[in-house]
């Protein structure tokens, strides 16, 4: 059985979604997306995997074989701008989307 994550979204204060494809070459989040109007970045990226497994860093590239496991239906949050612009996934197998909200 997979638990569920309730979340409440006015304590995110989001500002920006957006959906990505991840495939077999490393993939970042998009600057546009995590830069708000005034110029801020996001301080906090949810991140929800919708279809394939993928594997991330924010270090280094990861590859199909290193970096850690997210799995359909699993969600990461990303705590600080650092983190947010330094993530990179890559696909395991077939090809991943996920869904990702920026708050401040």
């Amino acid at each position: 059985m997979t638990d569920k994550i309730n979340i409440i979204a006015n304590l995110l204060n989001i500002f920006a979604f957006e959906t990505l494809t991840v495939g077999a070459t490393v993939k970042t989040l998009t600057e546009e997306e995590y830069i708000d109007s005034n110029g801020a970045y996001a301080k906090k990226a949810l991140i929800t995997v919708e279809t394939a497994s993928l594997r991330w860093r924010c270090d280094d590239d990861p590859t199909s074989a290193v970096g850690h496991l997210l799995q359909p239906m699993d969600t990461l949050t990303l705590i600080g701008s650092t983190n947010i612009r330094n993530f990179k996934a890559i696909r395991t197998g077939n090809n991943a989307k996920i869904s990702v909200s920026y708050s401040l």
